[in-house]
C-alpha cells in the first residue's frame, strides 16, 4: 500500500502487513480454519459405535446401548450390511449383559429368591434375545420354578388331604433337611415343611403316651430321629433324656425300673417335644386320641395316679 493510499478499514492503519478482510490471502485462510474445525468436530463427534456404546455399558445402562445399537440397525434385526465396527459392539453389548446377568442370579438365588431371578433375567433376554447364554439361563430358573410347583402338588395334597404314615412324614422332612435355600420360595412349601415336623412331633409324643414312658433301646432310638428330624435343640433333647430317664424311659434304666407318665409329666414333656409351640392353623389334624386325654387329665386339678 503507497503512503498516498488510505486504507478502507482505518483501524488496519499501520498495520500495512495484515492483509485485509476480503484479500484473497485472508480467504484463503479464513476456509483452512473452517475446514480444520468441521474436520475437528466430525472425527472427534463421531466415534465407533464400539466406542460410544462403552459409557452405557459401564453403568449397566443396558436399555440406552440397546438403542444405541436399534439406531444403527444391528439389534433385534440385524442390517445385512453391518460392518465389523457395528458388530463388534453388538457383541460387546450382548457379553455385558451377559455377565450381569450371570451374577445377578447368583446373588439372587443364593438369597433364597429364584423367583425375582427369573423375571431379572427374563428382562434382561427382552433386550438381547439373540443371546443363548441367557435363553439357558432362563431355562434354568424356570426348572428350579418347576421343581418347587412339582414339590408343592405332590406333598401339598399328601399332607392336606392324607393321613401320612411316619416313614413318609421321616421322608418328607429329610427331603426338606437336603433342600437349597431357593426350594423355599414358595408361599406353601415352608408351611408344608411345618404342618410334616407338627404331625411327626405328635405321633412322637402318641408313642411316649401309649407306652407309658417305658420306651425300650428300640423306641428310644426312633424317639430320638425323629424329634432330631423335627428340629429339637440340644438342650431340649437334653432335657427330655433326664425326664425319661427318671420316668424309667432310658434305655439303661429300662430293666431295672418301671415308670408311668403322669398328666403333668406329660405336659412337661409335650413342652419339651414342642407341640405347644406349633401354631394351631398349621397342624391341619387333631392330636392323637390319647394325646388330647392326657392334656385334659393335666388340666385337672387332681393329679392322676398310676396303678
Amino acid at each position: 500500500m503507497s503512503n498516498d493510499e488510505k486504507p478502507e478499514y482505518p483501524w488496519f492503519e499501520g498495520r500495512a502487513e495484515v492483509a485485509l478482510p476480503h484479500s484473497p490471502r485472508s480467504l484463503g485462510a479464513h476456509a483452512r480454519i473452517l475446514i480444520l474445525v468441521a474436520l475437528a468436530g466430525l472425527f472427534g463427534g463421531c466415534a465407533g459405535l464400539s466406542e460410544r456404546i462403552k459409557e452405557p455399558l459401564q453403568v449397566s445402562r443396558f436399555d440406552l446401548a440397546r438403542q444405541m445399537l436399534d439406531e444403527e440397525g444391528v439389534g433385534a434385526s440385524l442390517r445385512a450390511d453391518a460392518g465389523p465396527e457395528e458388530l463388534a459392539a453388538r457383541d460387546a453389548f450382548c457379553k455385558a449383559i451377559e455377565a450381569a446377568a450371570e451374577e445377578a442370579v447368583r446373588e439372587k438365588v443364593a438369597r433364597g429368591k429364584v423367583r425375582e431371578a427369573l423375571a431379572a433375567v427374563k428382562a434382561d433376554l427382552a433386550l438381547c434375545p439373540w443371546s443363548q447364554r441367557l435363553v439357558q439361563l432362563v431355562a434354568e430358573e424356570q426348572q428350579r420354578i418347576d421343581q418347587i410347583s412339582q414339590a408343592e402338588q405332590e406333598w401339598g395334597k399328601l399332607l392336606s388331604f392324607g393321613t401320612p404314615s411316619p416313614e413318609e412324614l421321616r421322608a418328607i422332612l429329610a427331603e426338606f433337611a437336603l433342600r437349597p435355600l431357593w426350594f423355599f420360595d414358595s408361599a406353601t412349601l415352608p408351611e408344608l415343611r411345618e404342618v410334616a415336623t407338627v404331625r411327626l412331633r405328635d405321633q412322637a409324643l402318641s408313642t411316649v403316651v401309649r407306652l407309658r414312658g417305658r420306651l425300650g433301646k428300640f423306641e428310644f432310638a426312633v424317639l430320638e430321629s425323629d424329634l432330631r428330624a423335627c428340629g429339637i435343640a440340644t438342650h431340649e433333647w437334653s432335657r427330655l433324656r433326664m425326664i425319661l430317664g427318671v420316668l424309667g424311659g432310658m434305655p439303661e434304666a429300662a430293666q431295672s425300673s418301671v415308670g408311668r407318665l403322669q398328666p403333668d409329666e406329660l405336659a412337661a414333656v409335650d413342652v419339651v417335644v414342642g407341640a405347644d409351640r406349633v401354631p394351631t392353623r398349621a397342624r391341619r389334624s387333631a392330636r392323637p386320641a390319647e394325646v388330647e386325654e392326657a392334656h385334659a387329665a393335666a388340666a385337672s386339678p387332681v393329679r392322676a395316679s398310676g396303678p
